[in-house]
């Protein structure tokens, strides 16, 4: 008996702790309208680092790091927002990760491609004269 109450005990206080963190979906509708801010914010700011042109003395991945961390305090920024909005620190990180390792994919795959075009250029301007 004593061990079903402190059974009972334990998930009523689990359950606790789970209700009192919420999810985004959860935030009221000014802090998800922010949140969505933030994310549109830190999308601009990949996207306007992106359109930028990549100095030839930078390697692909030091390029990539650059525009990355120019970005990296919207994704604090979307951390902290969800933090003072009671979010799960898992999900706020989640979040965090998801976004940037998402962007990641995108600038290595257009840094790439950009430095294969770059090289085809180089050999056909070298190959015609």
């Amino acid at each position: 008996m004593k061990s079903l109450v402190i059974g009972s005990s334990l998930l009523l206080l689990g359950s606790t702790a789970w209700a009192e963190s919420t999810n985004p979906a959860d935030m009221p509708l000014e802090a998800q309208q922010r949140m969505y801010e933030i994310i549109s914010e830190y999308n601009h700011c990949m996207t306007r680092s992106m359109a930028g042109e990549q100095s030839p003395e930078k390697s692909g991945q030091d390029y990539a790091n650059e525009i990355l961390q120019q970005c990296e305090a919207h994704l604090e920024g979307l951390k902290s927002h969800l933090a003072a909005n009671n979010v799960a620190d898992n999900l706020a990180a989640g979040m965090s990760n998801a976004f940037r390792a998402r962007a990641a994919r995108q600038l290595m795959t257009q840094t790439m491609n950009s430095m294969a075009a770059q090289q085809s250029m180089a050999a056909e301007i070298g190959g015609s004269q």
